[in-house]
């Protein structure tokens, strides 16, 4: 079980590189290795297996188990514009709900180039 887990963290690291890299070949194939880690190890429920086959076969890159793994939620890596094929294959599935991430800026952080600045912690 432990090796299982030290597996996920290897796969963890080379996904968040080819993340980085835009890789989405190698990012796919490491999300459906995760999962087959996932899956041996009690973690994928019947709901899952049903869903990640669709996307699979529908074309997706990878897909892998999301949350606690026995409740149909999947992450399928998707990089096309029409996702056509890929909701009808999961709604005919059995999937309830589809969301797709948006990008957003997220944080942003200014600097005032002309503020006083502090040495010390707490000072100011």
């Amino acid at each position: 079980m432990v090796q299982g887990y030290d597996r996920i963290t290897e796969i963890a690291r080379a996904g968040k590189k080819a993340l980085l890299l835009s890789d989405w070949s190698t990012l796919g194939r490491l999300m459906n290795e995760n999962h087959s880690v996932q899956r041996d190890l009690g973690g994928s429920g019947e709901s899952n297996e049903k869903l990640i086959a669709a996307a699979m076969k529908a074309g997706a890159l990878g897909a892998k188990l999301a949350g606690a793994g026995d409740g149909g939620t999947i992450i399928a890596l998707w990089p096309w514009k029409d996702r056509t094929a890929l909701e009808t294959a999961l709604l005919e599935a059995g999937a309830s709900n589809i969301y797709e991430p948006r990008v957003v800026a997220g944080v942003t952080i200014e600097v005032d180039e002309a503020a006083p600045r502090s040495s010390h912690a707490g000072e100011g």
